[in-house]
């Protein structure tokens, strides 16, 4: 046996034959590991490798590339096994091209580069890589064994899908960051950047991160490379329109501006407020705000609920608007107090109480507005009928609403007569003075949005056992709430699709569009009484 200086190989000899063991690479010790299911040894061995090359005074180029490789492989089992925290790290470890990552994403991904786009790959990478189509049919297949529409499927799902979100997320923001440490952002191509940056800002949207959002649009630190046309839709979905009007005006967007000053309505910009400054010694990102009015008691016992807005959803018209224009200081000024929270000089809660204040001082008694709303706003065709239909079969139908409940009880007890007093109704409150006039009285004063209406929600997604959620809408004010629901319900109106349906279509949100309430009971009977799955019902639409 000889062992030569300086050499890895061994020399093996006998009377008949010499023999040599060579010691087998990186590569090949992580790809025999991965193949055996070791994935937490193959992971060791190579940050214990990297730890070794990052002590050499000079970096051997095949042995950087052959960690990357093995980085790479690593991250794409993990990924396969939905390990996405691990998964996401050793990725990024391997200098994965972002754009491979975002793959997966198609919603995300969107049209800043195509199927045919060419990214380069190590051979042994792209043979580890996900045969699905994107994370979520990866996670879809990932438990084959569970009904599709079981509470521990829909669970893990919904888990594992923020986890993937997550994941991608975190490797975005690290990847920019060491762009940035390591070399300026000049040093990833144009083409990366873009991808980098504006699913950055899609993700940040989605999720209401308006610090993270603002941070990444205004920074002169890392100039940012947003593509405004990807971006533009989510945010006008999300109503997140400080940020647009950002973006429009680094893109000198001058029509663009005025069209959103002009046309921003309060609803709009109620859900804009959400988790967003107002000020330097207050945010919306403050916890669960108290309430100062109570809320019904929750259905623990019920296998059904539906919860529904009422404004445009229930009613053919939005009743404070119509208060303000035909009574208050009209439109005009309405659309003034809305340059006043776009520019962050007053809260939403304290520009809509102004609104209806203009109201009362021009005489306008609270009887009378009741009065007013009754000859003007009616309900939805089909809404009798489908109450109707709850009380028999004992579904609770709850009305969450950023109005005020006197008001919109008096527009029901109008048109359904006794029962409308049956119908629970989560929103906001009113002071009447002897003298007539009159005040809102906010749900949560605290916040700069007065009544956060996903906290009525929460209340029945967070049951250990929720009952089934049917949720009604027609815009983006009812996102927060409607993503909560197992059916969205969201209705369409005249001259096309309202902006919630818009913005389900752009995000891939399952719902069901119907005309009338006459048009959703149908659905709705179909789910209580089995003939259809929830996911059944999202298929056909």
């Amino acid at each position: 046996m000889h062992a030569f200086p300086r050499s890895s190989v061994l020399v093996l000899e006998d009377a008949r034959s010499i023999s040599s063991l060579i010691p087998s690479t990186l590569v090949d010790q992580v790809d025999a590991l991965l193949d055996s299911h070791r994935i937490d040894d193959a992971a060791v061995l190579v940050d214990q490798r990297r730890k070794k090359l990052e002590g050499n005074l000079i970096v051997d180029p095949d042995e950087a590339e052959e960690l990357q490789y093995a980085y790479q492989v690593i991250g794409f089992k993990c990924f396969s096994e939905t390990l996405f925290e691990d998964a996401g790290r050793n990725l990024f470890n391997g200098s994965l091209d972002p754009r491979v990552l975002v793959s997966y994403y198609p919603d995300l991904r969107g049209g800043l580069f195509g199927d045919e786009s060419e990214v380069d790959v190590f051979a042994g990478v792209a043979e580890r890589m996900p045969s699905a189509r994107n994370a979520e049919e990866l996670i879809l297949n990932y438990s084959p064994h569970l009904s599709p529409d079981s509470p521990p499927s829909l669970e893990l799902t919904r888990v594992l899908n923020d986890a993937a979100r997550e994941m991608l997320l975190v490797f975005l923001e690290k990847s920019r960051k060491r762009a940035r440490v390591e070399g300026g952002m000049q040093d990833l191509s144009v083409g990366i950047t873009r991808v980098v940056d504006t699913v950055l800002a899609k993700l940040y949207a989605q999720s209401q991160n308006l610090t993270a959002l603002n941070h990444l649009l205004t920074s002169s630190e890392s100039p940012h490379n947003v593509v405004l046309s990807e971006l533009e839709p989510i945010l006008l979905r999300h109503s997140l329109l400080k940020p647009l009007l950002q973006l429009y005006k680094q893109h000198k967007e001058t029509s663009k501006l005025l069209d959103l000053y002009s046309t921003a309505t309060f609803l709009e910009l109620e859900h804009s407020l959400r988790f967003e400054t107002i000020d330097s010694s207050h945010t919306m990102s403050d916890p669960v705000p108290e309430s100062t009015l109570s809320y019904p008691p929750v259905h623990k016992d019920k296998k059904f609920v539906i919860l529904s807005d009422w404004d445009g959803t229930i009613t053919t018209y939005d009743s404070n608007d119509y208060m303000t224009d035909h009574l208050g200081f009209g439109k005009e000024k309405r659309r003034e107090g809305n340059l006043e929270i776009l520019a962050g000089k007053v809260a939403f809660r304290d520009a809509f109480r102004e609104m209806l204040q203009s109201v009362t001082k021009n005489g306008h008694t609270f009887e009378e507005c009741k009065q007013v709303l009754h000859d003007n706003i009616k309900l939805d065709p089909g809404f009798k009928e489908f109450y109707a239909w709850c009380k028999t079969v004992d579904i609770p139908v709850i009305l969450v609403s950023s109005g005020m409940a006197p008001l919109i009880r008096a527009v029901l007890s109008n048109l359904l007569g006794k029962e409308a007093n049956e119908i629970e109704i989560i929103a906001n409150d009113v002071t009447v003075e002897p003298n007539g006039q009159w005040e809102i009285k906010y749900r949560h004063p605290s916040s700069d949005f007065g009544h956060d209406k996903s906290q009525a929600i929460l209340h029945y997604r967070n049951l250990p056992q929720p009952p089934t959620l049917f949720f009604f809408g027609d815009g983006v004010s009812d996102i927060s709430a409607a993503k909560h629901a197992d059916l969205l319900f969201v209705k369409s109106k005249p001259g096309g699709d309202n902006d919630l349906a818009s913005y389900c279509k752009r995000e891939g949100i399952k719902h069901v569009l119907f005309e009338d309430f006459k048009e959703a009971l149908g659905v709705v009977k179909d789910v209580v009484d089995g003939k259809q799955t929830i996911s059944d019902i999202v298929s056909a639409y």
